[in-house]
């Protein structure tokens, strides 16, 4: 199983207090699998080619910080909202407001993309998620059907 950490308090600050884990991950869950050894990129694009699969943009232009707020040069910084390390490949996965998504390496090397997975709306998710018997945790103030640590400064 994969374990995403919410950044609830971001993630409220840009989305509001009813926003669930699908509401953030989209289909990301579906995507990324904890049973694939590959790395992230190769996940992506294998199971979102109709979303452009890997493309990552501005090399060398973005900087990260050591809490992993992401800049572009002119644009305001990017506070995380959920974030993923997937066990085989130690990559961590975070995802930032406005879609943007960043994948580090071991080595602290990154690239950054943007993942058009807008999240399914809540009473959608809530319902198939219901119907799969899943059950996860609430960092948001509503039913959360995903697997997720809560995580608060």
């Amino acid at each position: 199983m994969i374990t995403w950490t919410i950044f609830a308090d971001e993630a409220a600050r840009v989305y509001g207090p009813g926003t669930t884990a699908g509401d953030l991950l989209g289909f990301l869950p579906e995507i990324l699998r904890p049973e694939d050894p590959r790395p992230v990129r190769e996940q992506l694009a294998d199971r979102y080619a109709h979303g452009g699969g890997w493309r990552p943009f501005g090399k060398d232009q973005w900087t990260l910080s050591k809490n992993m707020v992401l800049k572009y040069p002119g644009d305001p910084a990017l506070k995380p909202i959920a974030a993923l390390r997937l066990p085989h490949t130690e990559e961590l996965v975070i995802l930032y407001p406005h879609q943007m998504a960043a994948i580090i390496q071991a080595d602290q090397s990154f690239e950054v993309t943007r993942l058009d997975l807008a999240g399914v709306s809540a009473p959608a998710w809530e319902a198939s998620e219901r119907a799969r018997g899943s059950e996860g945790c609430n960092d948001l103030g509503a039913p959360s059907q995903l697997p997720c640590s809560i995580r608060k400064p």
